[in-house]
């Protein structure tokens, strides 16, 4: 290519106009604006203390204690489409907290392998640590 070739005269403005089209995250982003929140301001502080699991987790097992003491002889029966959906409920606990077993499984996968490595790599700082959690 010639010195006088258009590419040849914006290649070094060009290379550095590098930005990625969809930079990686490492967790769900939640848009929060006028047009879904009557309070978005309030509710983005909402969510930076306190995440939406967080929030329906804590209604769910409160709701999941309501459900069991309504169970109590003496209450008022309960319809059989409004134990289908306290059935549903219970359900979709179960498979949250079996969701979470999973993910702490797969973390400690993830740290038995970092383990390993640190033990090859750095016997020291392994034998350091290990020592250090045995305390």
């Amino acid at each position: 290519m010639n010195a006088f070739h258009p590419a040849s005269f914006f290649a070094p403005l060009i290379s550095s106009l590098n930005q990625p089209i969809l930079p990686l995250t490492f967790s769900n982003v939640y848009n929060v604006t006028e047009q879904n929140s009557s309070a978005p301001d309030v509710e983005g502080k909402i969510l930076a203390k306190d995440s939406y699991g967080r929030q329906l987790g804590t209604l769910m097992d409160a709701v999941t204690v309501l459900i069991e003491r309504e169970q109590l002889p003496g209450r008022a029966a309960i319809s059989k489409d409004d134990k289908e959906k306290l059935k549903k409920l219970l359900a979709l606990q179960k498979k949250i907290e079996a969701t979470k077993l999973e993910a702490i499984t797969d973390r400690l996968g993830r740290i038995k392998a970092d383990l390993l490595t640190l033990k090859r790599k750095d016997r020291t700082s392994y034998d350091k640590l290990m020592s250090s959690l045995q305390e």
